[in-house]
């Protein structure tokens, strides 16, 4: 079962920033201190869980958080809404919104 958000990515001084929260997250695996990767490619963000991440999700127990932000995110995306598609199989994928 794919769940399907839509945030806003917003432009600062570091780069672009997408933030996520809540328990949609959680329902897909990536729980208040799960390691995950991510990936980019030309039009879209690949988040896995990945035992051996560099990342891990923040937050606490009842809200965690991904909170992305950078300029190579920029090169990805524009600023406004981005579509994040969450799925249990496939992790979370970021793409550009309308």
């Amino acid at each position: 079962m794919t769940t399907t958000k839509t945030v806003q990515a917003r432009m600062t001084t570091k780069g672009l920033r997408i933030f996520l929260e809540g328990s949609y997250l959680d329902s897909v695996g990536f729980h208040h201190r799960t390691s995950y990767n991510f990936v980019m490619d030309n039009d879209a963000v690949y988040i896995t869980i990945n035992g051996m991440g560099k990342r891990t999700v923040s937050g606490n127990t009842s809200r965690p958080v991904i909170d992305m932000q950078s300029k190579a995110l920029s090169k990805v995306f524009n600023e406004g809404m981005v579509n994040v598609d969450l799925s249990y199989a496939e992790g979370i994928i970021i793409t550009q919104g309308e």
